[in-house]
């Protein structure tokens, strides 16, 4: 057992949300970093994007002429592909000038002033921006000692301070660091690395609608659906454990230690049991194939549907894996997604963006205006390259798809019902905080 072994979606999400508390509790909204081109600051980079977002993080690049023209490429590629904002600021005259007066100084003077200066650097370009300093040093650099004092260790916030620096690495591949600079190490030590691709080692097989069974684990994509799955299950006369992504890591290997002893019967699960727990699963039962995304509902993509049918029958306990399902209404998805179970999955090519009412709110105010088919606009401008939907209902020239008709009007009706379902909890809220204050 790897004791180092870190859940990637809990550790990732507690970090962006000690990240935007502290920094938001400093009456910041920005924050700035220097980037070297190594594994530490493009770990902070990326979580710094997901809890600021892109235009709320800038990287500073801040080489001296020994520097390596690699580290500059790879800060480059970091910043690129976490598309946030970068400047270069180049140190060598400063740190040459302040070294005039002394020729005769050591290397480790020069390597402390050079990360004096670096730090000199983002404290006065944090000030022209009004961002706050984030540091880069790990836990493992904080227990060696590996830092200058008021140098690289100079920070307003330490957001991987707790991390080890295999965590590091194994974080930073989960949050889509260029493989560059997590295989830089490599590099350095005239090393190579090897990528291995297993193949399962026991058959996964198709079945039909189920009932329960001692050994089953039932899949759910909310905390609601997996407790009241509970409840019904238990009524049954079986025992169950349940695993969803709010639980704490220590309750949910608690959980599943109770179901692999044999002590709970069945398993209910979100599609957290996906990631980073060993399960010993007869069969896998989809309660529904419908998850919540935050803003609207739809089919789990089909990366999902491997990813978590691939959990059932493990290898040594069971001899077969089997995959079903519970509801009758389910079974045509079900049958789409299974006939791809064993197929090769298609590369990525786009990611959506859906806008959280928050976000519309503050655009609305930004743009001064309450329209929504001007805001709706706005956000269709930019996330999907100009392409106007609004042309395709208002002139009888457009030559899309009726298909493609209805999901971009469905995706506008699934927008408004949203905002209005807020509006409706809004008013509820300050309804019962008025009858609350008056009682």
């Amino acid at each position: 057992m790897n004791k180092l072994a870190i859940d990637h979606e809990y550790v990732s999400r507690r970090i962006i949300e000690f990240m935007r508390r502290e920094v938001r509790n400093s009456g910041f909204e920005k924050v700035i970093l220097g980037l070297s081109g190594g594994i530490d600051s493009s770990l902070v980079a990326f979580l710094a994007k997901e809890a600021f977002g892109k235009k709320n993080v800038h990287g500073v690049i801040m080489p001296y002429r020994t520097s390596s023209p690699k580290s500059e490429e790879d800060a480059l590629k970091v910043a690129e592909a976490a598309k946030i904002s970068w400047e270069k600021v180049e140190i060598t005259n400063m740190v040459d000038s302040y070294f005039s007066f002394f020729p005769d100084a050591s290397p480790l003077r020069k390597g402390n002033r050079m990360a004096r200066e670096r730090m000199c650097i983002l404290y006065d370009l944090s000030a022209r921006d009004r961002s706050l300093v984030m540091g880069t040093g790990n836990k493992t650099e904080m227990y060696l000692g590996y830092s200058t004092q008021y140098g690289d260790a100079a920070c307003a916030l330490l957001p991987i301070a707790d991390l080890y620096k295999t965590q590091v690495w194994s974080l930073s591949e989960y949050l889509g660091v260029p493989k560059e600079v997590i295989e830089k190490i490599a590099d350095l030590c005239n090393d190579s690395i090897e990528h291995k691709t297993f193949e399962r080692l026991s058959p996964l097989s198709i079945i039909g609608r189920e009932n329960i069974e001692k050994g089953d684990a039932v899949i759910a994509f909310s905390r609601r659906d997996v407790l009241d799955l509970k409840t019904k299950i238990e009524k049954k006369g079986l025992s169950v454990a349940v695993i969803y992504g709010g639980l704490p890591p220590e309750v949910r290997v608690n959980q599943s230690k109770l179901f692999n002893s044999g002590k709970k019967d069945v398993l209910v699960a979100s599609d957290a049991i996906g990631y980073g727990l060993n399960l010993n699963i007869k069969r896998i039962l989809f309660s529904t194939l419908l998850k919540f995304n935050g803003n609207y509902i739809e089919n789990i993509d089909q990366t999902t549907f491997n990813q978590i049918a691939g959990r059932a029958g493990r290898y040594g306990r069971e001899n077969n894996g089997l995959v079903g399902y519970l509801m009758k209404s389910d079974e045509s998805l079900f049958r789409l997604q299974a006939d791809k179970l064993h197929q090769p999955l298609p590369p990525l090519k786009n990611v959506y963006y859906f806008p959280e009412f928050a976000a519309i709110e503050k655009l609305s105010k930004q743009m001064k205006t309450n329209s929504l088919n001007k805001i709706l606009y706005f956000y269709q401008k930019i996330f999907t390259n100009g392409y106007d939907l609004r042309n395709k209902y208002s002139h009888g020239t457009n030559t899309q798809s009726e298909q493609k008709h209805k999901y971009d009007y469905y995706l506008i009706l699934k927008i408004i019902i949203l905002i209005l379902l807020k509006i409706e909890d809004d008013i509820i809220i300050n309804k019962n905080t008025t009858i609350n204050n008056r009682l």
